[in-house]
């Protein structure tokens, strides 16, 4: 018996927290794809 082995503790799902950072993470790299677009255009 592994009593040192504790499982993962898994992380409750919460869709509004995840749906924001995916929008913030997405916002941001479009903001940074334009800048680069901009300068080397």
């Amino acid at each position: 018996n592994n009593i040192t082995q504790r499982p993962i503790p898994t992380v409750p799902p919460q869709p509004k927290a995840l749906c924001r950072v995916r929008c913030a993470v997405t916002k941001r790299v479009a903001f940074i794809m334009v800048l680069l677009v901009a300068r080397v255009a």
